[in-house]
């Protein structure tokens, strides 16, 4: 049995909590949340009124009209979630987000792994502190075991399962309680007579394995305290999957030098947008569209994740090159940032650029040429400036 240290996060009641946390006034006030046809949660004075998950919105708006409904914010939801995150990640690299306002975090290898009650204590604290929300903690020496650990946590903050003592609160569990479990596993358990927990750990594993399959198994293992699962890094999912910015023009690009520049405004565009979110992207996608009509797709992923504007525009630049066929001048060009992910903002961070300021100059005070002799306007010395600064050099 491998002893290690694992901490199962879990925010009390997250979508509740979240708006009682974004408005002081709905602590004392019965309210449900609902996607505009059905519940998604209701605190629990809406649920003293007979409110629960999954009702219809069009019967309760007729039957209850002292009770409040909120839409749901997946704003607010990603933001605490991130946030919450971010709290339990500093006390360890080793940190799985598991849904909204829920994470693993794994002490194994840390130096915290020998006091787990008090980091979970820390936890609690700044958590509550910073953003006005309620954590419930497992500790425990495998996944399934800190996944226990939360479930026997009542009016306590944490819960701290060892190999010693597990089997004092699991083994009387009825198998209706434990995590994960099916309808149809449950009712192969139950029509061979296993209705708890213990009657699962004094089964063979082999007669597990009939009843249920190699799932079977696994669930035996769990049980008895040997899950060989890992907690590995996986921060929240992003909530945007794509950020992208486009530009047309009346006259046509026939020029590198054209979309070296606007590759630059619109990389700035999207650093900005990134950085807005806390986010960076692994993978730049490029499309280009012709005077003729056609459309051509370009992609690469990027050696480093970054939210960069002159890392983007750069190679977003050398993909165009490497790509692009100048068999007819360019109308549209778009730009998208994909495989996105959270960015931890360093300790140092770099100045901004000035391109935004240059935007209006570049969008109206510039006429792109047809011809690739001349240009039908000179260039301002802003728009020199501009074009310096996107240079080999600086890049």
């Amino acid at each position: 049995m491998i002893n290690r240290v694992i901490l199962h996060c879990k925010i009390v009641n997250f979508y509740v909590a979240a708006h009682e946390a974004a408005d002081i006034l709905l602590h004392n006030t019965p309210f449900y949340i609902h996607n505009d046809t059905v519940v998604i949660d209701a605190n629990s004075s809406a649920r003293a009124y007979g409110i629960k998950k999954g009702d219809d919105v069009k019967t309760l708006r007729q039957r209850f009209n002292n009770v409040s409904e909120i839409k749901v914010d997946m704003d607010l939801y990603n933001n605490l979630s991130r946030a919450f995150y971010n709290i339990c990640n500093k006390y360890s690299q080793l940190c799985l987000a598991q849904g909204q306002g829920e994470c693993y975090l794994d002490l194994t290898s840390t130096a915290f792994r020998d006091f787990p009650d008090k980091i979970a204590m820390q936890i609690y604290k700044e958590t509550l502190d910073t953003l006005s929300l309620p954590v419930s903690i497992g500790i425990g020496f495998n996944i399934f075991i800190s996944d226990i650990a939360l479930l026997n946590v009542r009016d306590q903050i944490f819960m701290h399962l060892t190999p010693d003592n597990f089997r004092e609160y699991l083994w009387d569990m009825s198998i209706n309680e434990l995590p994960d479990m099916t309808p149809a596993v449950l009712k192969k358990l139950s029509d061979n007579g296993i209705t708890c927990v213990k009657d699962i750990a004094l089964a063979s594993q082999d007669r597990l394995r009939r009843i249920c399959g190699r799932g079977g198994a696994a669930l035996w293992d769990c049980v008895c305290g040997f899950d060989s699962r890992t907690v590995s890094h996986i921060q929240p999912t992003p909530p945007n999957k794509v950020v992208g910015e486009g530009f047309s023009h009346k006259e046509a690009f026939d020029s590198n030098e054209d979309i070296r520049l606007l590759l630059l405004l619109l990389s700035d565009r999207i650093s900005t947008r990134l950085q807005n979110s806390e986010l960076q992207t692994h993978r730049i996608q490029l499309i280009i569209r012709d005077s003729n009509m056609r459309s051509f797709e370009y992609a690469t992923n990027l050696c480093v994740a970054t939210q960069n504007h002159v890392s983007i525009a750069r190679q977003a630049y050398d993909l165009f090159k490497k790509s692009y066929k100048w068999n007819a001048d360019i109308t549209s060009v778009i730009i998208k940032a994909t495989e996105l992910t959270y960015y931890r903002t360093p300790l140092f961070t770099y100045k901004k650029s000035c391109t935004e300021d240059l935007a209006p100059i570049i969008f109206n005070g510039v006429t792109y040429c047809v011809n690739t002799q001349h240009r039908k306007q000179t260039l301002s010395e802003e728009l020199k400036a501009f074009a310096e600064f996107f240079s080999c050099k600086s890049c």
